[in-house]
């Protein structure tokens, strides 16, 4: 070869590598823009969350566009008592700020939701977009305001719209999966798992979870008589009836379920924890339940009539108990 073929050759080969070099920053760049702003908007709120490992597992911005002619509403009912959907029970808002006079949209993984006159938890009371997001960091869920009506997104895809908090779906984040229940009018709940309706005219259905590993769905349903409410799993009861169900869900790193529930008169029938039933004296409470990773944690109070002399109506005994989650 000569000295004019291998110096050509050489050219031809770096000029390969800069298109390659190229190609890489370009791919490299893409992957790390979240959003690219559209004319007249301003970027109002980015977050990156981390695995733990410490890699990306989801991007979130809101974003915000100037809107001064919009009719915002601000919330005009008694957040205690269920609302037929349909029935408007907000009214227009005279006292708007001027920060509330903005278009918004939230960019979760490079997807835009919106527009919104407000983005929040389903219920107004968690700011932490961690607990919006599953596992995975696939999918994302949360509610956004505009006009008078609430308009969810349950693990990416949206849901009917309602007009209260208190008819805010349940359903289970952290899973990734679609499956909710909502009241569709006055007590009478529509469950939907994964997109069809499955149960339809019970009285009550909360606390939809599923367990960590996607195969068990749990609930707690009242089906005919909202006083009598049961744990089921799968669709099968496994536990109640109760009048009301304080606390339930599966034991972290299995499919066993943990519940307290109670009748109306206020009396503990037992916890269940997996396998194990842990008895409650009547006239006792359940209070302090508390669930991570490695511990469940709670406290029986119990009224001490003996002592209701020396100390009123506030003597009481209180018995910690400490379970290993492991154990």
């Amino acid at each position: 070869m000569t000295k004019k073929k291998i110096l050509i050759a050489i050219l031809l080969l770096i000029f390969s590598m800069s298109i390659v070099s190229a190609q890489q920053k370009k791919t490299s760049s893409n992957k790390s823009t979240v959003y690219t702003l559209e004319q007249g908007e301003e970027f109002v709120y980015g977050k990156i969350g981390l695995d733990d490992r410490g890699y990306v597992k989801y991007t979130v911005a809101i974003v915000r566009k100037p809107n001064s002619a919009k009719t915002l509403y601000a919330a005009n009912f008694d957040p205690y008592v269920s609302r037929p959907v349909g029935e408007p029970v907000m009214r227009v808002n005279t006292r708007v700020k001027e920060y509330q006079k903005y278009d918004f949209w939230l960019i979760f993984n490079g997807k835009k939701f919106g527009p919104y006159d407000r983005i929040l938890d389903m219920t107004q009371n968690d700011p932490n977009i961690d607990n919006w997001v599953s596992r995975d960091g696939k999918h994302i869920s949360f509610c956004g305001v505009k006009g008078q009506k609430y308009y969810p997104i349950i693990n990416n895809q949206t849901y009917v719209s309602f007009w209260t908090t208190g008819q805010a779906p349940s359903y289970d984040v952290k899973s990734g999966k679609s499956t909710n229940s909502i009241e569709w009018s006055q007590a009478n709940f529509r469950l939907y798992e994964n997109g069809p309706k499955v149960l339809d005219g019970w009285k009550s259905i909360k606390q939809v979870t599923y367990s960590e590993d996607g195969t068990k769905l749990m609930y707690v349903g009242a089906k005919d008589n909202r006083s009598e409410k049961n744990v089921y799993v799968n669709h099968e009861k496994i536990a109640g009836p109760y009048y009301l169900v304080s606390k339930a869900g599966f034991i972290p790193g299995t499919n066993k379920v943990y519940c307290a529930g109670f009748d109306m008169h206020t009396n503990y029938h037992e916890v269940i924890l997996g396998n194990q039933k842990v008895a409650v004296p009547d006239g006792s409470g359940v209070t302090n339940f508390h669930v991570n990773e490695s511990k469940i944690v709670f406290t029986i109070e119990t009224r001490v009539p003996e002592m209701k002399a020396k100390y009123g109506a506030v003597a009481r005994k209180f018995t910690v108990f400490e379970y290993d989650v492991k154990t």
